[in-house]
């Protein structure tokens, strides 16, 4: 319990030091929060991670490496570096979420809310684009940007998947995690080209720091059906 506490006071004092960062713009301050945040979930969660895990590794590494390149954005280099390394974080967590997808009869009730909400969220992701492409100059940069998006489809797709299929809390700190990825990734964007507001910044910073300690717990949580009673 004690140990609870103090890991729940490490991520508001971390949380706190990133918003006052992007308040005070402070790019090395945005980098420090946002690299220490690891290290309260590493030290609680040491003994119910595997290291051997390569998804567990390399979501680590390349998120890690993605927040030191988002925070010094200093030139274009900097910028695609951090797309492609939250592009292969991404696809290392959806790795882990298939190997305990179990393939299963879905209904046609099933298959039609699925589609529905890819063709809802593609209309969202592409609205975001075409606001996106008057503000990126060069054509390779904005091609990096829809293949991002479409990773992040992708990202979803398998996270409703593994969710409908399992429905246990696995599945549930995934599809959270994926939905605060997500939107964090949508703030960033906004926030850097076409509504520059600090609240957006933060917002985006903050889902961030949730979606990573989601992660954490979608690794050390065993994949164990459950029954709605237990998800209230």
């Amino acid at each position: 319990m004690k140990f609870q506490v103090l890991l729940i006071c490490c991520i508001v004092f971390l949380a706190i030091f990133n918003i006052y960062g992007v308040i005070s713009e402070s790019p090395y301050l945005v980098l420090g929060s946002g690299l220490l945040f690891f290290l309260p979930l590493l030290g609680f969660y040491f003994r119910k991670l595997n290291a051997a895990n390569l998804n567990l590794v390399a979501f680590c590494c390349f998120v890690l490496a993605g927040i030191f390149a988002d925070s010094l954005e200093e030139s274009w280099y900097y910028k695609t570096a951090g797309l492609i390394c939250f592009m292969s974080a991404y696809i290392f967590l959806g790795r882990e979420a298939l190997h305990y997808t179990r393939r299963e009869h879905a209904s046609k009730y099933m298959l039609g809310y699925f589609l529905l909400l890819v063709l809802v969220n593609s209309y969202l992701l592409l609205e975001h684009l075409l606001q996106l492409e008057p503000y990126i100059n060069s054509q390779a940069e904005y091609l990096l940007y829809v293949l991002y998006y479409l990773n992040l489809l992708v990202f979803g797709g398998v996270a409703l998947i593994f969710y409908l299929n399992s429905y246990s809390r696995k599945s549930v700190y995934f599809i959270t995690l994926v939905l605060a990825f997500i939107f964090a990734d949508v703030f960033r964007d906004m926030g850097e080209f076409y509504l520059r507001d600090t609240l957006v910044v933060v917002l985006g910073n903050l889902l961030r720091f949730a979606a990573i300690l989601f992660a954490f717990l979608f690794f050390v949580t065993p994949e164990k059906k459950l029954r709605l009673l237990h998800m209230i």
